[in-house]
């Protein structure tokens, strides 16, 4: 039959041709766009997100985080007693409110049912957000979101007897709040979130100061700084001798001097 199919030029249609053809167009809407590529070049570039749940005297709470990947600091987080599209949504408004990021943020999780609810993918598409998925049952494609969860009940969650959920609570914003400001990172040269960010904006601001600035103030503002350092040094060095300085206030006076954080 094949043989006789194949010199007519007839081809056999599959019976399952619906379900492979709602197959191709799911992976369509929902392709992986990290692909394992945990790098980011800038803050508020990519988001990621994942849901973990924790028991405590017989109920379940789930703990919803979003991290910047850019600085592995974790921007929003939520605790509910129920898992649903509602608890990512609020998350996810924290984040857009405190954030502010400008359209083209991807958007990274796993598959859950609440990362897929319609009402979170069309808050996503009004804020100009691209989603991202992992590929089905791959765990290690959210494996940055997956490790801080990991850290947080093996630090902290595991070694702590809660007597109350108030007191659950209270350990997860202690240890978030250590995550982000004080534990350091080898992803981050062993510095935590905070201080990435913080250099990350002072490049910023340096960077907005000469594109702002004349070549006359940064050329006066170079030649103040290496005085400074002479005058620093002279100090230091004649200090011992107990002989005065030169006054470089004095040299100063009635001198302009560019500020570095203004545009």
């Amino acid at each position: 039959v094949a043989e006789l199919m194949h010199e007519l030029g007839l081809t056999s249609m599959s019976p399952s041709s619906k379900k492979e053809y709602k197959h191709l167009n799911e992976a369509k809407a929902k392709r992986n766009i990290l692909n394992r590529n945990f790098n980011a070049e800038h803050m508020n570039q990519i988001w990621i997100s994942d849901i973990t749940c924790f028991k405590l005297k017989q109920k379940y709470y789930y703990i919803c985080v979003i991290m910047d990947l850019f600085s592995r600091k974790i921007i929003s987080y939520k605790i509910r007693q129920k898992q649903s599209a509602q608890l990512i949504t609020s998350t996810f408004k924290q984040a857009y409110a405190e954030r502010s990021p400008k359209k083209g943020l991807i958007f990274h999780s796993d598959r859950g049912i609440q990362y897929t609810a319609s009402s979170f993918q069309q808050l996503l598409v009004s804020c100009g957000v691209e989603q991202s998925f992992s590929n089905t049952g791959r765990p290690h494609d959210n494996a940055v979101a997956e490790a801080f969860f990991s850290g947080m009940k093996r630090e902290e969650l595991y070694r702590r007897n809660y007597q109350s959920e108030a007191d659950f609570k209270r350990s997860v914003d202690e240890y978030i709040i250590f995550y982000n400001t004080k534990r350091p990172h080898s992803a981050l040269n062993y510095r935590c979130p905070d201080q990435i960010e913080e250099t990350a904006l002072n490049k910023l601001l340096e960077g907005k100061w000469f594109r702002h600035t004349s070549s006359k103030d940064i050329k006066f503002a170079l030649f103040t700084g290496i005085w400074a350092f002479i005058y620093n040094l002279s100090s230091f060095i004649l200090l011992g001798q107990k002989q005065k300085a030169p006054d470089f206030r004095r040299f100063l006076h009635n001198k302009r001097v560019p500020n570095p954080t203004s545009p």
